[in-house]
Parts: structure tokens; C-alpha cells; sequence
């Protein structure tokens, strides 16, 4: 080529490059900014399902005692409540069971952990359930290990003779088939029921968790 047709391509301004890197940032940038929205409009729905849910949580109805309670029965030296459950279609001449709960529990809790009132309905017999007061006892348990509560004729231990009287005399039972049964302090109770008013109870079933000395020399005095 000749030397002269070298200036024009000399002379001409060159050319500027695409500016491919430019090119290849757009692209990510954009399929991101898309992906983002896409999880943006997902975050958004589940949130708004959550809170529906924490919103309108599930209704449960609280289940219903089998036990009614007695509000006058006695004296009631021992300032017990007095709860019972007498089953549909009781045979006449019926058994008859006094249920004392443990510490920290009430009536309704036992009879709801133990199935005392299932019980009764299957097989007939009736209930009593004697319940300590948080004025006697913070705890609920009931007061075996005091003198006067303890005692033939005072305190709770009458209180809970005098619920036997009552059931006598409202209902039609067997006086050769009462029996007492309790746990933890409410089996101590028991123990000591046995021992003051050994006339009354055919029997007991004691799981009292606590030394006990089978016949208190209070108790019979």
C-alpha cells in the first residue's frame, strides 16, 4: 500500500470500544432487583398468614367438673369445702367413697387426675371430697400433723366426719361400705380419719408420703 494512503487511517480518530463490561453489570443488577421483589411479595404473604394464626388462635373449652359442691353440711369446725359427685342411677343402699387430694391440689384437680368420678359412674358408688383452704394450710395440704385438726371431735378431722353425716342423710348408702382414701397429706388425713372414727370407715387407702405412726395417741383422746 502506498505510503500517502496511510495518513487519512493515521489522521482518523479512533473508534471508541463498546464498553462490554457495562453490559455484563447491567444484566445481574436487574435479574436481582426482579429476584428480590419476587421474595419481597413471598415474605409479605407468609407474614401476613402468621398473623392470622397468632390472631385467631384455636378455640378450647375448658373441661366440666363432675363435682357439686355442699355448702352447708355441719359446723364444719375445720372451714373445709365440701364437693361431691353422686353418679345417674344409683343402686340403693350404695357405697360411699371420701376422697382427701394432696398438698398443692384441690378437689377438682385430684377427681380430674385420678378418675375417681369415672370411677364412680361405672361402678356405683358415691363420692365425697373434702377440700383444704389456703387459710388453713398455704400450701392446701390439710393439717394431719396438728393436735386439734387431728383430733376425735374438733377441727377438720369433724369437718370431714360431719360431710359423712350429711351424705347419710341425703342419699340412700350402705353405713357397712364407707371407705376414705387420700394421697400424699391428704393420705396422712386418712390415716388419721381411720384412727378417730374407726366406726365409721370399713376401710382406707392411704398414699401419704410421710412418716405416720399408725394410731396417734392424740387422735384417740
Amino acid at each position: 500500500m502506498p505510503q500517502g494512503s496511510l495518513v487519512p487511517h493515521l489522521n482518523r480518530p479512533a473508534s471508541k470500544a463498546p464498553n462490554r463490561s457495562g453490559i455484563r453489570l447491567k444484566l445481574p443488577i436487574a435479574r436481582l432487583l426482579k429476584a428480590q421483589r419476587r421474595w419481597e411479595k413471598t415474605l409479605r404473604s407468609v407474614t401476613a398468614t402468621s398473623r392470622k394464626l397468632i390472631v385467631k388462635p384455636r378455640k378450647t373449652k375448658p373441661k366440666k367438673s363432675r363435682l357439686t359442691e355442699v355448702n352447708s353440711f355441719g359446723s364444719n369446725p375445720g372451714n373445709l369445702r365440701m364437693l361431691t359427685y353422686v353418679p345417674p342411677l344409683l343402686p340403693a343402699r350404695a357405697p360411699l367413697v371420701v376422697v382427701l387430694h394432696g398438698c398443692l391440689q384441690t378437689a377438682r384437680d385430684y377427681d380430674e387426675g385420678s378418675g375417681w368420678s369415672l370411677l364412680a359412674k361405672r361402678h356405683g358408688f358415691l363420692l365425697v371430697y373434702a377440700e383444704q383452704s389456703r387459710a388453713n394450710n398455704p400450701n392446701h395440704c390439710f393439717n394431719w400433723f396438728q393436735p386439734h385438726d387431728a383430733r376425735r371431735g374438733s377441727g377438720e378431722a369433724l369437718s370431714i366426719r360431719q360431710m359423712v353425716t350429711r351424705m347419710r342423710r341425703t342419699h340412700s348408702i350402705d353405713p357397712a361400705r364407707i371407705f376414705i382414701t387420700g394421697l400424699s397429706a391428704g393420705g396422712a388425713m386418712a390415716s388419721v380419719m381411720l384412727a378417730t372414727y374407726p366406726e365409721v370407715f370399713a376401710g382406707a387407702g392411704s398414699s401419704p408420703d410421710c412418716p405416720l405412726a399408725p394410731r396417734p395417741a392424740y387422735a384417740m383422746s
